[in-house]
């Protein structure tokens, strides 16, 4: 069972589309990732393929996925999926003739294990687009004290819990938290899996919900989730995460975020009403303002000399990205706007057809610059990671300039409510 190349290859590749389709990665602890041997990453699962491209990309060991079965149906689709490491795992839905399969990618695993690799598997059983953590299925103790059982010569195992968050999940230049929590030791149940198989499965099971829990960032009932967005735009206008660096590998972000996540699980029934009217009203005020995404409200700038000296100086490299991004941008985002009905894939799709078009172009581009001759024109298009970045920032700058504008002009009172509970949110922060 070697890497495969393809894996090897888009991985590199995969991790620059990501730190420029979202502005800010914060990964928390990624130091207890096992430098090596056997172990099987249990994370939760709110978008779809989001999750197992981020965790290729940003943690150091080489990852194999369990993923539905049902996807596996084309033969060609099937191929790029083995070529990145997929396994395919199969529900009751899918039919009892799948099901059998299934002893197939539960044994691949066990040699996976078995040879010191590593398995991901979304612990909570499915994908939804949501702010909490589900139950956790048994299918990850399974498969570990399966492979201790049927290879007792590997040494131990172990579960990393990992939760993924998204403040705003479904936009474009948002962020990502990925929360590494502390292994498991497999072994430590071994002895109770020989005499009482069902106990230990149910033990680590457990383990993996408890350790993983405060890792995700929980909205605790359905009816709190549009205030959680909306409070979490309000409260990055005050504190803003800078552009620079992308990577931001301590848990302030997501501390913060938790804080302010728990105000919101323990606000009364009443004062949620009055919290969900105030910012209704203050979103109707922007909206008929023309004030779209409200989010980019947040965006700081430097002294108004600095910002406009910044402004004039990355105009042509920014161009550049936004003329070499137009057709790939514009096409992911129309096909992406097919899958709005179904949340979960709207940011994967997008995120996935973008990479693919810009790696398309650019290589027909290559080879026209390469039959001519054009070393220039070339070396330039090597850059275009470093231009569709300076393009994603720059347009994020005449967005804030904008939306500022925008929002001096509402009136005092709906200013003077939003400002309220920007304060309000900082003195929970605090």
């Amino acid at each position: 069972m070697k890497h495969s190349l393809l894996y090897y290859f888009l991985r590199p590749l995969v991790r620059i589309a990501v730190g420029v389709y979202f502005r800010n990665l914060h990964i928390i602890n990624a130091h207890h990732v096992p430098d090596s041997g056997p172990m099987l990453i249990a994370s939760n699962h709110p978008n779809s393929f989001a999750e197992p491209v981020i965790l290729a990309t940003y943690q150091k060991r080489i990852l194999y996925y369990l993923v539905r079965g049902d996807v596996f149906k084309n033969p060609l689709f099937a191929w790029v999926l083995r070529m990145t490491h997929q396994l395919p795992i199969y529900r009751f839905k899918d039919g009892y003739a799948d099901m059998k399969r299934n002893d197939e990618s539960f044994a691949a695993c066990f040699e996976h294990l078995r040879r010191g690799n590593s398995i991901v598997i979304y612990a909570e059983g499915g994908c939804v687009f949501e702010k909490r953590l589900r139950s956790i299925k048994k299918g990850a103790a399974r498969i570990v004290l399966g492979a201790l059982e049927k290879y007792p010569e590997i040494p131990d195992i172990k579960i990393l819990p990992v939760g993924v968050n998204y403040p705003h999940g479904d936009q474009y230049r948002s962020q990502v938290m990925v929360h590494f929590g502390e292994p498991i030791d497999v072994k430590d149940y071994w002895q109770t899996y020989q005499e009482q198989p069902q106990v230990a499965i149910n033990q680590i099971t457990l383990e993996i919900e408890n350790r993983l829990s405060p890792l995700v960032l929980q909205v605790n009932e359905k009816e709190r989730d549009g205030l959680y967005d909306d409070v979490m735009d309000i409260w990055h206008a005050a504190e803003p995460t800078s552009v620079w660096p992308l990577l931001l590998e301590n848990q302030n972000r997501f501390q913060t975020e938790k804080r302010l996540s728990q105000f919101i699980n323990d606000l009364s029934d009443t004062t949620l009403t009055e919290w969900k009217q105030d910012i209704a009203k203050i979103r109707n005020a922007f909206k008929a303002a023309g004030i779209r995404n409200w989010s980019k409200l947040y965006l700081k700038k430097p002294s108004p000399f600095l910002y406009v000296f910044i402004q004039l100086a990355l105009a042509i490299p920014a161009i550049l990205g936004i003329i070499l991004n137009l057709i790939p941008f514009y096409v992911a985002k129309i096909v992406a706007a097919k899958t709005r009905k179904v949340i979960e894939y709207y940011t994967p799709v997008r995120m996935a057809a973008l990479f693919f078009l810009a790696l398309l172009q650019n290589a027909i581009l290559a080879g026209f610059l390469l039959a001519a001759g054009s070393w220039i024109c070339l070396t330039i298009l090597v850059l275009y990671p470093l231009w569709s970045w300076l393009a994603a920032y720059w347009i994020e700058n005449w967005e804030g300039i904008f939306i500022s504008f925008k929002f001096n002009q509402l009136k005092p009172d709906v200013k003077t409510k939003y400002h309220q509970i920007q304060t309000t949110l900082l003195d929970v922060v605090k």
